[in-house]
């Protein structure tokens, strides 16, 4: 693809991952720390203010990369939303026990505000934002000018905006 490549993280069954992530200091974990590493060093002004993480296929580890990488920004200080945009088939609300509420889909139609979408994840800093409602339309969400005025909003409130975006195909 002619795409600088940030980094690589071992092949693991899904509970491994669940127990690497929880415990800290495994292969899993530094490996994402070394991608949120190369992520900084990308630019010359540092980690952007937004990523947005996706795959070409469903099950591709997507959410858990973008979940993992949040959580590494918030633990060394960082405000971090991240936001599960992947309204077909969300999964962030599963891989932290949450019952899928108001959330993306709503604040896209206008149904919700940011304050009412948004889930503090503990202490470190970390907020979520979950898929909410399964929209009639998600592609037609996520092509409106909204998405951009949402970043806009809530970049003010946070240092990084993570988006775990739909696959591809």
């Amino acid at each position: 693809l002619g795409i600088k490549l940030l980094g690589t993280t071992p092949r693991l069954s899904a509970d491994q991952v669940a127990k690497q992530l929880a415990q800290g200091k495994t292969d899993l974990s530094e490996a994402y720390f070394s991608i949120l590493t190369a992520i900084t060093f990308s630019s010359p002004s540092g980690t952007p203010s937004s990523l947005l993480f996706t795959s070409t296929q469903a099950s591709e580890g997507n959410t858990t990369t973008a979940l993992a990488i949040a959580r590494s920004m918030a633990t060394v200080g960082a405000k971090v939303l991240l936001i599960d945009a992947d309204m077909r088939n969300p999964s962030l609300h599963r891989q932290l026990g949450k019952q899928l509420t108001v959330g993306f889909s709503d604040l896209l139609a206008g149904t919700a505000q940011l304050g009412d979408a948004c889930q503090q994840i503990g202490t470190s800093g970390l907020t979520v934002m979950l898929a909410g409602r399964m929209p009639a339309n998600p592609a037609e969400l996520l092509a409106s000018s909204a998405v951009d005025r949402i970043i806009e909003v809530a970049s003010k409130s946070f240092d990084h905006v993570i988006i775990d975006g739909p696959p591809i195909l």
